[in-house]
């Protein structure tokens, strides 16, 4: 009931919550009627959920509350991070597995999205964790820490959309403030 999500569209909406979503998209099963591809909030009760397969969950954390981030390559470029870690106020964040350098394999395109990031990509091989760990310093947070695992190299641990296809399974990315102790 305390889950908060939406649809994702691989895109730099955030949602923000001060309440439960009605209808509780996550615990209904529900599809859910807002598009974003990060949430967030400064309530304790509430648990923003990302879901991927390759793409990185990122979770962030400041004065402001916590968010959650699905960030592949064109929410990333779209800038999902800094509008995420804005929100917020994040000072640290978490970047979860996603699809490594050894794997992401990307076109012209997408080079083109991150030149600005030295040392991002080898040829055409995009390592997007690094990617997001840039993004997030150019956003003012100061602690991130990665996984550093690769969802395609690991079958026994990780769903992977480059590896298994479009009928894949996912993993949840989530973030959630605990309570305030009674004094």
């Amino acid at each position: 009931q305390d889950v908060v999500m939406g649809r994702q569209v691989h895109g730099a909406e955030l949602g923000w919550h001060d309440e439960r979503q009605d209808p509780p998209v996550y615990a209904e099963a529900a599809r859910s009627p807002v598009e974003a591809d990060a949430h967030a909030t400064d309530r304790p009760r509430l648990v923003p959920l990302v879901m991927v397969a390759d793409c990185l969950p990122v979770a962030l954390a400041g004065p402001g509350g916590v968010a959650m981030a699905h960030a592949g390559w064109r929410g990333l470029a779209a800038g999902i991070l800094g509008t995420a870690a804005e929100r917020v106020g994040a000072r640290a964040a978490a970047i979860g597995p996603g699809i490594g350098p050894c794997c992401y394999e990307v076109g012209e395109e997408v080079l083109a999205a991150f030149s600005d990031l030295e040392g991002v990509a080898e040829g055409r091989m995009l390592d997007l964790a690094e990617a997001a760990r840039r993004l997030l310093g150019r956003g003012g947070v100061e602690e991130v820490e990665a996984a550093g695992l690769c969802t395609s190299c690991h079958p026994e641990l990780f769903y992977s959309h480059r590896r298994d296809g479009e009928r894949t399974g996912r993993q949840a990315g989530l973030a959630w403030l605990e309570p305030a102790e009674a004094s």
